[in-house]
């Protein structure tokens, strides 16, 4: 209804701060991918007074500080950052927070307000306009003991960092807004109620709101799919689709606010999948985050077969993600490393499932090719247990400013030397999770399943045409024919009671033995496998 009077203008100096708690990690990694990250704070709060958060205050938690600041004077600006744990900040040229670039950053660790620590800490000269509104944005970790997070500048004429002050910064960007007029949505005006930006009735423009991304755009089945979105409006409604593939640019329904979806090209697991993110500056995964075409809009994607990594030297200012599955090969504890240039980070899911992925090895600023010892500390995960034949979704995140540019993962398995990293081969690679399907009958992509794409052993579609289908091989002629197959039944007792083999063909080589092996050592009850490759039995014998 109509107002009978205009209420008081909202308080408008200050900052709005967010906090998530019960984070466990001292990067920022761990609150970018957050599941709570970035719409769903566990506190909500405002900064007055100083642009930065108390010290001491708490431990495992991630902050965000979000104002618009107006500089007092016009001239070049440079701003410091300090912070415990790590700390960015980020500033927009105008009032957009698409437009935000990273300005300084803290990888590690300073003391409150301990400006000089890091060349990273201090932005360059910034030309501000006095009295125009900039948006700014501030994110930092801390995982235990001491914590702080603080902004300053040197305003033009002076030299020295100086904590920024209330009178600078705000909540709001004020908006001209004429008393009791009534919006384009038919409500009615009201001085803390109108947005003539969004044409809604909302009189602050509300840095809280999600903006949707443009329409038409790429969406993944794993991100959400947004409704009502006309590229230039704001998200509505949301949904999260059941599927964990990729929806293609012409299946992000806005109208019933879901996704449909179906499997690319057919059933094919191989390789992993890459998304690139062109014409972005600078060196830190933080540029790349910030970029309002990540995450749902790459400017190229495509699939990546081989060794888990991406083509060295390729190009400059772009950022790039790969995703698929690993497959353990053995039950027990793995370890991962990363090396990249320039920033790199590793995440793995304890399941098939992308949300729960955490961050598990990263480069903070650029290592040589295959050099995964340059920073043990965070180039090398710890101890991570897998299962055999478990499928486990993982996430390599990379960012290239210029010059020389790579991105690779290795491991160690059960078994092997827990400090030799071995770049992890394509055989443990998938872009997509095991999925069940049956001999002649539909697979989960709506193919029907025939002995040449269907491997009723492990579930599994195209597995490099091995072919594992039922009451193919004769246990008691081993060494006289080619056997096709797997045995069905075994007495556990010889070799001989049951066999994986390559369907035909002379694959006389390591990679094809070791798969061999590998399937040998998922059958049901085995006590070991043997590799007998001679002119007529190429397979892996289960005892």
């Amino acid at each position: 209804s109509e107002p009978s009077s205009m209420p008081s203008a909202m308080p408008n100096s200050g900052a709005f701060l967010d906090m998530w708690t019960g984070i466990s990690g001292n990067s920022l990694y761990f609150l970018n991918f957050h599941p709570e990250f970035p719409d769903s704070p566990s506190v909500t709060d405002t900064v007055t007074g100083l642009l930065e958060i108390p010290v001491n205050s708490n431990d495992m938690y991630g902050s965000r500080i979000r104002t618009f600041i107006s500089p007092p004077t016009t001239g070049e600006y440079t701003f410091w950052m300090a912070s415990d744990d790590w700390g960015e900040i980020y500033l927009s040229l105008d009032e957009n927070p698409n437009n935000k670039e990273m300005i300084a950053y803290v990888y590690g660790h300073t003391l409150p307000r301990e400006w000089g620590k890091m060349t990273s800490q201090k932005s360059a000269p910034l030309a501000l306009t006095a009295g125009k509104f900039y948006y700014f944005e501030g994110l930092h970790i801390e995982f235990g003991g001491n914590d702080n997070f603080a902004i300053a500048w040197a305003v033009p004429g002076t030299s020295d960092p100086v904590v920024i002050s209330d009178e600078y910064f705000f909540l709001h960007v004020s908006k001209p807004c004429a008393s009791d007029a009534e919006c384009d949505d038919g409500n009615w005006c009201t001085a803390s109620t109108c947005d003539l930006e969004k044409g809604r009735c909302n009189a602050q423009v509300d840095i809280s709101e999600t903006q949707c991304p443009p329409l038409d755009a790429f969406c993944n089945s794993i991100r959400t799919c947004h409704s009502n979105d006309d590229g230039t409006g704001f998200c509505a409604t949301v949904s999260i689709c059941d599927d964990l593939n990729p929806c293609s640019q012409d299946t992000c329904n806005a109208t019933m606010n879901s996704c449909s979806y179906s499997r690319i090209a057919g059933c094919s697991q191989e390789g992993f999948f890459l998304e690139t993110w062109r014409n972005i500056n600078g060196d830190n995964l933080g540029n790349l985050y910030a970029s309002p075409k990540f995450p749902d809009s790459p400017d190229s994607t495509g699939t990546i077969t081989g060794l888990l990594e991406i083509p060295i030297d390729s190009a400059n200012s772009y950022g790039s993600r790969l995703s698929g599955y690993i497959t353990a090969p053995a039950t027990g504890e793995y370890t991962f490393w990363v090396a990249s240039d320039n920033q790199g980070v590793f995440f793995l899911s304890s399941n098939t499932k992308p949300e729960n992925m955490n961050p598990i090895a990263y480069v903070n600023e650029w290592v040589t090719p295959h050099k995964f010892n340059n920073n043990p500390g965070t180039q090398k995960s710890a101890p991570v247990s897998l299962v055999l034949g478990e499928s486990y979704y993982f996430e390599g995140h990379h960012k290239e400013g210029s010059g020389g540019d790579h991105y690779t993962i290795a491991w160690s398995i059960p078994g092997s030397d827990p400090n030799i990293p071995v770049v992890i081969e394509a055989n443990h690679i998938s872009k997509y999770p095991p999925m069940a399907c049956a001999q002649d009958l539909d697979c989960t992509d709506n193919n029907n399943c025939t002995i040449n794409i269907c491997n009723l052993h492990t579930k599994r579609c195209n597995v490099d045409n091995i072919y594992v289908s039922e009451n193919q091989c004769n246990p008691e002629n081993k060494f006289g024919t080619k056997q096709n197959g797997f045995c069905m039944t075994s007495d556990g007792l010889d070799q001989n009671s049951g066999v994986y083999q390559l369907a035909s063909g002379d694959f006389e080589n390591t990679e094809m033995q070791t798969e061999c092996l590998l399937m040998c050592a998922s059958y049901p009850g085995h006590t070991g496998c043997e590799a007998i490759w001679n002119q007529y039995n190429r397979g892996c014998y289960v005892h």
